[in-house]
């Protein structure tokens, strides 16, 4: 069974938890073990059942951007140390690429970045972190999410520094 480690910065979006427990009920069904890291519980972990005991609270997931970077270092070796023995490491949200993104690279993991919102003008921290995606799927949840994300990826995307790919995420 090959195993993914899926982290999002805000354990409060009912929506994208949501979309993740359809994706855990349908991944052992593809061979795929789901494990969890969020930055704090939250009631609506157990009221969607995000299953308690695959799930690792690391709270650096949401402060990486008011952070120093030396004081994040801490925060990606324990999010490393979770991935070892991971087949990918999944940002369901651009939030949290950044942390995965070094932490994939340490425990030599594949890191996947899910663009999930729409953004009215990408941030220059997201057009950043982007540009080091090799593949950036894009939600096909709502046609507005869909073409917003797309937006904001493809203009992130303009001058990549090396081959991305953009894609339109599957729906399970």
């Amino acid at each position: 069974m090959r195993r993914a480690l899926v982290t999002l910065a805000h354990p409060q979006h009912a929506g994208m938890l949501r979309a993740l427990r359809v994706l855990d009920d349908a991944a052992a069904r593809h061979g795929w073990e789901l494990r969890y890291a969020f930055p704090a519980s939250h009631a609506l972990l157990d009221e969607i059942g995000i299953p308690a005991e695959r799930t690792t609270i690391l709270p650096g997931l949401a402060r990486w951007r008011r952070l120093a970077g030396a004081l994040v270092l801490p925060d990606v070796l324990r999010l490393a140390r979770l991935a070892r023995g991971a087949d990918v490491l999944y940002s369901t949200t651009l939030s949290t690429f950044p942390l995965c993104h070094l932490a994939g690279g340490i425990a030599r993991v594949p890191q996947v970045v899910h663009v999930y919102s729409s953004y009215g003008s990408p941030r220059p921290y997201r057009k950043h972190w982007l540009a080091r995606a090799r593949h950036v799927p894009s939600s096909r949840a709502h046609e507005r999410t869909r073409r917003g994300s797309r937006v904001t990826a493809e203009r992130a995307l303009r001058a990549p520094r090396r081959a991305v790919r953009l894609r339109r995420a599957l729906r399970c």
